[in-house]
Order: C-alpha cells, then sequence, then structure tokens
C-alpha cells in the first residue's frame, strides 16, 4: 500500500470545487467530524477502490492521444521527412487549401486505404487522417497524398467566379 496519495486523485477532487458552492465544503467538514461518519466514508472509499481495481481489469488500457503539434514534433526525431511531409499536410488541411469538404477527406481516406472515415467534425477528420499516416512508412504516406491530386475538386466557387466574369464582361 502506498504511503502518498496519487496526485491526479487529489488533482481530480479539487475539480470538484468549481462544481461545488461553499456552503457544500463545510457541510461535508462538518459531517467529517464524527467518527462513525469517517468511517462510513472510508468504507465508501474502500468498495470504490474495489469496484474501480475491477473496471480497470476489464477496460483496455487506452494511451493519452498526444495533440498533432507534439505528435509531428515528436516524429521529427525520428523521421524529419515524414514530418516534414505530414506538417505541411496538416497545416494545409487546415488552412482549406486542399480537401475542403467532408466528402473530399472521405473520398481521400478511402482511397489511401484508411480505417476511419466516420466523423461529425472536420478538424476530427483532420486529425484522425494526420494520425493514421504518421503510423505508414513515408512511401506509402507519399503515395496516399499523391492520390488527393486524383480525388474530385470541388468546382462551385470556381463555376461562380467565372460566371461572375462572364456576366461583367458582357455588360
Amino acid at each position: 500500500m502506498k504511503s502518498e496519495v496519487n496526485r491526479d486523485l487529489l488533482i481530480d477532487l479539487a475539480r470538484l470545487a468549481r462544481k461545488y458552492p461553499t456552503e457544500d465544503w463545510a457541510s461535508l467538514i462538518a459531517w467529517l467530524q464524527d467518527e462513525s461518519r469517517r468511517t462510513q466514508l472510508i468504507t465508501l472509499l474502500q468498495e470504490l477502490s474495489s469496484v474501480s481495481k475491477r473496471l480497470l481489469a476489464k477496460a483496455p488500457h487506452r494511451k493519452r492521444l498526444l495533440p498533432i503539434p507534439h505528435l509531428l514534433e515528436e516524429m521529427k526525431s525520428q523521421d524529419l521527412a515524414k514530418a516534414e511531409l505530414l506538417s505541411d499536410f496538416w497545416r494545409k488541411l487546415r488552412n482549406r487549401e486542399l480537401l475542403t469538404s467532408a466528402s473530399s477527406l472521405r473520398t481521400f481516406a478511402e482511397a489511401a486505404g484508411l480505417k476511419g472515415t466516420n466523423w461529425s467534425k472536420r478538424e476530427q477528420a483532420i486529425n484522425r487522417l494526420i494520425r493514421e499516416l504518421a503510423e505508414l512508412p513515408l512511401k506509402e504516406i507519399q503515395t496516399a497524398l499523391e492520390r488527393t491530386s486524383a480525388v474530385p475538386r470541388e468546382r462551385g466557387g470556381e463555376y461562380e467566379r467565372w460566371v461572375a466574369l462572364i456576366l461583367d464582361r458582357n455588360r
């Protein structure tokens, strides 16, 4: 048994301070002044501990995902060319220079043979694409990116500009 309390647990408890008013904390402190109530709380915490242990044993451990900028920064030490390629691609996706619609992102992911194409938000899609591409060797990433030129571009904006240009000339 550890003699020190897990720092993250204390931080999580501290987050509760924002959720409850001062009066609730004062009531809890007063409630804990009674020895029998402290014993009840200890029993409750022991039960929570055993439930936690069982849940953690059953649940697959998910590692925390690094934000994309950190992922790309870490990648630089392992494969600079791959990191630069993905950084440039990520920037162009975020700036809507490439694959400007959700459907074009989905088409690209399918053409590249990537897993996830079920996204609710564009930024989520971009991040998942970068994460999946980061797992591939550089050559496979380059091949996948070459396919972006085969993804049909949306021509609505271009068409509207041509129409405006033609109409302005005819006046």
